[in-house]
């Protein structure tokens, strides 16, 4: 049995069904951002993408057309970008990725995923600054 959740936040704004659909769309970018996928990081931000065929399958209480409206009302709502980023002209799967609005709303990472410079010594500990050993 799957579970599905929303942020009444959300909620509030836009209805359950978008809230629904923000959270499945925000796990599945994490994940993408967590695995660091190459493949879904375009214009400086991690995607994810899917078919109504494949939103009618995770969610099989809303129907195709309550699909449309939730995702049209996030993109309104200023939750949620849209883009295209298939290698196949005629593939019309839709991607999606989080606003810096939606995900201080989540409480998400933000978007644009650029990894700090690192400026320590080659330490064996990272958060000691010092790496000399201890005498006794």
């Amino acid at each position: 049995m799957t579970n599905h959740s929303f942020n009444i936040d959300v909620a509030q704004m836009v209805g359950v069904n978008a809230a629904v659909l923000l959270e499945n769309i925000a796990h599945w970018i994490d994940h993408n951002r967590a695995n660091e996928c190459k493949n879904s990081f375009h214009d400086g931000r991690y995607w994810t993408y899917n078919s109504m065929r494949a939103f009618g399958e995770l969610f099989p209480y809303l129907k195709p057309n309550a699909v449309r409206t939730a995702l049209k009302k996030l993109k309104d709502a200023d939750l949620l970008l849209v883009g295209n980023f298939n290698k196949l002209a005629y593939d019309r799967t839709q991607w999606y990725a989080l606003t810096e609005k939606a995900e201080a709303l989540l409480g998400k990472h933000t978007s644009i995923c650029k990894k700090p410079q690192m400026d320590l010594k080659e330490n064996t500990n990272r958060f000691v600054t010092n790496d000399e050993p201890i005498l006794s």
